[in-house]
């Protein structure tokens, strides 16, 4: 769902700059777009509805997330023993 309107982030971290802050804000958002994607691929977008396939769908779309996160954590856990960071 896309707002419309003047947008205002919020902090509680008052040594951040407003660039920082911006710059925090949009990796957040793109967190939050990449999760509505995959929540509408796969169907999960209904499951806080009372939809039949709800549940399954909810358990779906968990599932791919804990691979996602177990995937990304091997990757950092590699390369911390390894001492090798790719450049993203």
């Amino acid at each position: 769902m896309v707002e419309s309107g003047p947008l205002f982030p919020k902090t509680v971290d008052l040594t951040l700059s407003v660039q920082e802050i911006i710059e925090y804000y949009g990796a957040r958002w793109k967190i939050e777009a990449t999760f509505e994607e995959l929540k509408r691929d796969i169907g999960s977008a209904e499951t806080q509805t009372r939809h039949p396939n709800a549940d399954k769908n909810h358990l779906h779309f968990v599932k791919i997330l804990m691979t996602s996160v177990s995937l990304s954590a091997i990757t950092y856990l590699s390369n911390l023993v390894s001492g090798t960071f790719p450049l993203i």
